[in-house]
């Protein structure tokens, strides 16, 4: 089986509930998120996800990664990458036309 192949343990449902779960923090929902989707995504080598927004300059805001399966260490290199990312950089990886990519697919 693909390491990308929906195993037979995910649940689209449990996915939109966890979307749809508005009344927890920012880490909770985005841990739910990630739950969610850890039968199609996971590969073993852990999973993240951040809220991000461009402002009217053009500047990325991101917030801190919440990382399942990896290192505290990982974790906090991938926000430092973030934060350094030049603009357009930042604007090619964030606005790809793929809502879900893996961290070397959006850098190439």
């Amino acid at each position: 089986m693909s390491p990308r192949a929906p195993r037979r343990d995910f649940d689209p449902i449990r996915l939109v509930e966890a979307a749809y779960e508005l009344h927890v923090d920012r880490a909770t929902w985005l841990r739910g998120l990630i739950d969610a989707l850890a039968p199609v995504l996971d590969d073993d080598c852990g999973i993240g996800a951040f809220e991000w927004s461009f402002d009217e300059q053009g500047a990325l805001h991101a917030g801190e990664p919440v990382m399942v399966g990896c290192s505290a260490e990982v974790a906090a290199a991938l926000g430092r990458a973030i934060a350094v990312m030049p603009p357009e950089e930042a604007r090619a990886f964030f606005l790809s036309s793929r809502a879900l990519l893996s961290l070397s697919d959006g850098v190439g």
